[in-house]
This record gives C-alpha cells, structure tokens and sequence, in this order.
C-alpha cells in the first residue's frame, strides 16, 4: 500500500511528507513530485538528499532543526 496512488514504486515517503508540510504552512501553493524530487536532489530509482531538502526550506524561511547521530 503507498500513500499516494499515483506513486507505484514506494520511494517517494519523504517527498509525500514534505508535500504534506509544505500544504499546511504554505496552502496557497501546491507542489508537484517532481518539483519535490528536484528540491530534494532525488536520484530517479534511487534516493533523496535529506540536507539538500532541509536546506531548501532554510532558504524558504522554515527553521529547520536536524536531530541526529552525526553532529553537523
């Protein structure tokens, strides 16, 4: 099962994630998969760049917190 019927490979969960944020604090503007694959830095088949995502909503005026093992 996929959260989103038109997306049959399953490797979209983040970019439906953010879909979901960006329509919550943005409802004026919608943005497609493949606006998200691009700001994400999504490799077609593979994956998604988590930095390049959050520093994409730095820039859009988001203040971004990343919790993690790695220290930044």
């Amino acid at each position: 099962m996929f959260l989103f019927s038109n997306i049959r490979e399953g490797i979209h969960y983040f970019q439906a994630v953010l879909k979901m944020v960006l329509k919550y604090f943005l409802s004026n503007k919608r943005y497609s998969f493949e606006e998200l694959d691009k700001k994400t830095a999504k490799v077609k088949g593979l994956w998604m760049w988590l930095m390049a995502s959050l520093i994409w909503l730095n820039r859009r005026g988001f203040e971004i917190k990343n919790i993690g093992m790695f220290d930044y």
